[in-house]
């Protein structure tokens, strides 16, 4: 018996309950083997493990944002559960919501199974999911495997012709949009889930359109009757367990674990307590005592002077504690060390090098909210933000600005067409110095820990010259770096520049990453207070030669790469959207887009896809030009002892790949900028009292 792993919960105003809705067999919410409506909350993770003849289902799947979840999986094909897999069939599934339930009308979802992947599971979907009390209902139309049952003609033939073709499910080309939604019929499914009255225990019933096309058109498969009925069982929150009865002769295991990102413990930095605010008389202003009590709170600040009845400070922000509370900090400090007559305070951010806007905030605002006679939205209302007469500042050296950090790093393929599940952990341990002047060094270390790597580099240079594929390498050589067991990592130095706010540009060189090293630039374009940020940069880089001492030689193919970069920030969230356009690593010319949601405890959730127009070739003849994964970091950084910003950093997605490969560069300068932004001191501005 297989497992999934699942998680997330959708409240029914109607019945004044909380109801947790589990997955079907691919991971994806459903009832058995059809996919409902819902949607998880965001931030939510889940592992997945599901067994039904004649497959075997390892997911992870990704609440990205609230209405898109993103399931990476891998079919195996198996004659019994204690025997190696016949073929591999990798696949990416995608949900996303196109309306919310209401009180009359049904949510409603559009998804596809191995969207991007291969033909044999592939099927697109429009679900509609409606409550009624302890029943949740789901009905919907399927194409591809889920419309094999062929209940009526495809209605998108009227549109094109193109909605006519069928799909060959043997094809060892990949599933991509061109396949979406195609086929001469399509099918109807439906089924109820039922929430009996002991917590955690749901029924479900169903009735599918997969009549398993594939497997009885490829061997004498005994399909199952399309009706299944099964029982779910949640006996903690993070844990859910399925079986079920696929018509009368198979069934169905599945095992769920799934946890909140949001609810993580973890956080970039221990939590300090805010100095006692004073209200003492002062009849002199004791500036370097303000610094002095600052800095024993890990708060920078220096060049504070006062003009007329302002006092005007600069503040160095670090990433590992939302700015709000470093400014609400710092506020402290200076009020305990200014005189009365101080009518209020201008503070000049900086980070890294790179200059923020100067904020002004009315002292008696910030003192009747730290006295918790205010609020942060009152200091709100009265401050002001200004990018252009900004405070002239000079630079101040700081030989303590040096940050160590530790970072576990995991990497997981659950996609792959020639390998089962690959797997690469390491340990890193990082320094960066910013002492003045916006120079920026910095150097790290990789242990290697584990991995499953080894003859991965063989197998895929064997198929690139079987099927004379001239691809210039990207990283398809990674098990000779992961079979180093230490590795100087990075070792590089930048100077990082602000025209105004809204303007910086950089520069970086030495050994960028694990696999390259060279020199390059980044203009950035980001306004304060838009949703918008556009950037360039390019690369000259040659790849390093992992059979040298720490990897620091580097072989002559020197190769340009560069990208044209767009944000935009979703109102009121802390959801991006970007995309790039240009040359990547292998020299081919393409483009990706992505989307991360990061969350106030420090975690953060990435998700891309990329297109390219150099193809990836596997051993049993197909080729792919899209190139995709999920990444998520957890910090750790307020465990005991633990330096500030230290973190596990979990990347799934393919391994070893040549196109579509983007460099990993140590410095950038958009999320350098985010602590300064207009987002970021928005969404946390009601740290500033704390």
């Amino acid at each position: 018996m297989g497992g999934a792993l699942c998680l997330g919960a959708a409240p029914y105003s109607h019945a004044q309950m909380q109801t947790t809705y589990s997955t079907n067999t691919t991971g994806m919410i459903g009832l058995n083997t059809i996919p409902t409506a819902r949607m998880d909350d965001i931030g939510t993770t889940r592992l997945h493990l599901s067994t039904v003849d004649p497959y075997i289902h390892a997911a992870m799947g990704f609440q990205i944002i609230d209405p898109l979840y993103i399931n990476l999986r891998q079919t195996s094909e198996i004659s019994s559960v204690n025997d190696f897999a016949d073929r591999i069939y990798p696949g990416i599934d995608f949900k996303l919501r196109l309306l919310e339930e209401g009180s009359h009308s049904p949510e409603i979802a559009i998804g596809a199974n191995a969207a991007f992947g291969h033909k044999r599971l592939s099927s697109e979907y429009v679900a509609f999911s409606k409550r009624y009390k302890t029943f949740d209902f789901t009905g919907g139309i399927g194409w591809g495997r889920m419309g094999s049952a062929g209940h009526f003609s495809n209605p998108l033939q009227s549109i094109s012709s193109h909605f006519e073709k069928e799909r060959d499910y043997q094809s060892e080309d990949p599933q991509n949009i061109s396949n979406w939604f195609t086929g001469d019929q399509i099918g109807l499914f439906g089924g109820v889930e039922y929430f009996t009255p002991l917590k955690g225990l749901s029924l479900k019933a169903e009735y599918g359109a997969d009549y398993y096309t594939p497997e009885t058109q490829s061997s004498n498969y005994n399909a199952p009757a399309p009706w299944s009925v099964g029982v779910n069982y949640q006996p903690w929150e993070f844990i859910d367990l399925s079986v079920a009865a696929i018509g009368t002769d198979k069934l169905m295991g599945r095992l769920s674990l799934q946890g909140g990102l949001n609810n993580w413990i973890g956080r970039p930095r221990e939590y300090i307590e805010p100095a006692t605010l004073s209200l003492s008389t002062r009849e002199t202003n004791t500036f370097d005592q303000a610094h002095v009590s600052a800095r024993s709170q890990k708060i920078r600040l220096y060049n504070t002077q006062m003009i007329d009845q302002n006092v005007r400070a600069n503040l160095v922000v670090s990433e590992y504690a939302s700015s709000p509370r470093q400014i609400g900090h710092a506020l402290r400090h200076l009020s305990n060390n200014t005189t009365d007559s101080t009518s209020n305070y201008t503070l000049a951010l900086h980070h890294k090098g790179l200059r923020g806007p100067d904020i002004q905030i009315i002292r008696h605002d910030f003192e009747n909210a730290a006295l918790s006679n205010g609020s942060a939205e009152e200091i709100w209302q009265d401050a002001s933000f200004e990018t252009k007469n900004l405070i002239k500042t000079k630079p101040k050296f700081d030989i303590k600005n040096l940050n160590i950090k530790f970072i576990l790093d995991n990497r997981l393929s659950l996609t792959e067409d020639d390998f089962a599940p690959l797997y690469r952990s390491s340990g890193i341990v990082e320094a960066q110095y910013n002492p003045a002047f916006g120079l920026i060094t910095g150097i790290s270390g990789k242990m290697d820990i584990k991995n499953n790597l080894e003859g991965i580099s063989t197998l895929r240079q064997l198929t690139n010259l079987i099927n004379t594929a001239g691809n210039k390498g990207g990283r398809s050589n990674i098990e000779e770096f992961a079979a180093e067991r230490f590795t100087l990592e990075r070792s590089y130095g930048a100077w990082l520049k602000s025209i105004n706010p809204n303007l910086h540009f950089g520069l970086t060189g030495g050994l960028l990453e694990e696999m390259y090293g060279g020199l390059g630039g980044e203009i950035l374009y980001r306004p304060f207070g838009k949703t918008f940020a556009v950037g360039a940069e390019i690369w000259q880089v040659s790849q390093r030669d992992p059979e040298t001492t720490l990897a620091l030689g580097r072989y002559d193919d020197i190769r340009t790469t560069g990208h044209l970069n767009f944000w935009y920030e979703a109102p009121n969230k802390n959801t991006t959207f970007y995309a790039r356009l240009g040359r990547y690593l292998a020299q081919d010319t393409g483009a990706t887009l992505g989307v991360k949601t990061m969350f106030k405890n420090g975690t953060s959730l990435d998700a891309f896809l990329t297109g390219s127009n150099q193809s990836d070739r596997d051993v049993f003849g197909g080729a792919t030009d899209l190139y995709s994964g999920v990444r998520f970091n957890v910090p750790f950084g307020n465990i005991p002892y633990v330096p500030d910003g230290s973190e596990a950093r979990f990347q799934v997605g393919q391994m070893g790949r040549d196109t579509g490969q983007h460099l990993d560069k140590p410095i950038s300068l958009y999320e350098i900028t985010e602590p300064m932004s207009y987002r970021h001191l928005s969404q946390n501005w009601t740290d500033l009292p704390r």
